[in-house]
């Protein structure tokens, strides 16, 4: 993984649809009823959970997480720096709070996978490292004290502080692989749960979703993008994206038709309009690839997730 604040922002757990029950057959007995009430709150609770989960990555990746402190660590330099150097770039950011969000959501109720929850525990341990380190290093940089003792603190934990920021950034990534494997495996459960209802525009919206994403991880996947081999997975993705884009307006336009427009309409027009954009970006990313423009293709997708989550 980059270490670099502008990583690929992972895609928000999708909570609308594993909320819903296939319960409105009023003829089934009150006992199946009451299982599957119970078996519909389990799975909202486990949906909370991963969700929770997500959303602590994405602090960890965050503008003041820990890849962008690690980063910020990295440009310091300590151990070439001097004491009449200003030396600004020591923060910790909001990492403590990222941490400890991460702890709370590892303590709430929900079944998350075993492999999940351990890579949470090995994550927690790391930053249980690096907090501590960086917070005190965060005031004896910003306390300018580095320029009374010589930089001796400086240069004695300067080693020290890259080995902890390293094994969490290590422990970042395989909770990440873990996080993706569960993400994906709901994700394809959920498209197979709207597929067989015979919702054509939420399943077309859904899996346009899923498409981006990929596009948006596989954008991430080098510090090279322009890499013909790379460029030309992402060009066949982006053609597969604007196909299921263009079926997801037909079935928008054919839903309207039977019956008028849903409560989802509007929500699913402007997904379509986000996702569309994102394609656009990327094709000026090719010819002027600038971190501006990657950063308003986060943007978009994670605009085009929060209006996935309000579909009903």
């Amino acid at each position: 993984m980059k270490t670099s604040a502008s990583v690929a922002v992972l895609a928000m757990a999708f909570t609308a649809i594993l909320g819903l029950s296939a319960c409105d057959d009023q003829s089934k007995s009150t006992a199946t009823s009451n299982q599957s009430s119970a078996d519909t709150a389990s799975k909202l609770a486990n949906s909370a959970k991963l969700n929770d989960y997500v959303l602590a990555y994405n602090d960890l990746i965050g503008d003041s997480g820990l890849l962008a402190q690690y980063q910020a660590y990295q440009n310091a330099n300590i151990s070439k720096s001097a004491t009449s150097d200003n030396i600004t770039e020591v923060s910790k950011g909001s990492l403590e709070r990222s941490a400890d969000k991460l702890k709370t959501v590892r303590g709430a109720k929900g079944d998350a996978p075993t492999e999940l929850d351990t890579a949470a525990d090995k994550l927690i341990s790391a930053l249980g490292q690096v907090v501590p380190r960086l917070s005190g290093l965060d005031v004896y940089y910003t306390s300018k004290a580095y320029m009374e003792d010589g930089l001796a603190r400086g240069k004695r934990e300067d080693p020290l502080m890259l080995a902890d920021f390293q094994a969490a950034a290590a422990a970042l990534e395989e909770f990440h692989q873990q996080l993706q494997k569960e993400l994906d495996r709901r994700e394809q459960a959920e498209l197979a749960k709207i597929k067989e209802r015979g919702d054509m525009p939420v399943y077309q919206t859904r899996l346009a979703l899923s498409q981006a994403r990929q596009l948006v991880n596989l954008f991430n996947s080098s510090e090279d993008p322009s890499k013909p081999a790379l460029q030309g997975q992402i060009d066949a993705k982006i053609v597969e994206l604007e196909k299921t884009l263009e079926d997801q307006r037909a079935a928008l336009a054919k839903a309207k038709q039977d019956g008028g427009n849903s409560p989802n309409t509007p929500l699913l027009d402007g997904i379509n309009t986000f996702l569309t954009g994102m394609v656009g970006d990327f094709r000026q990313i090719k010819q002027d690839p600038t971190p501006d423009k990657y950063q308003l293709i986060i943007t978009r997708f994670n605009g085009a997730i929060e209006m996935f989550n309000s579909v009903r």
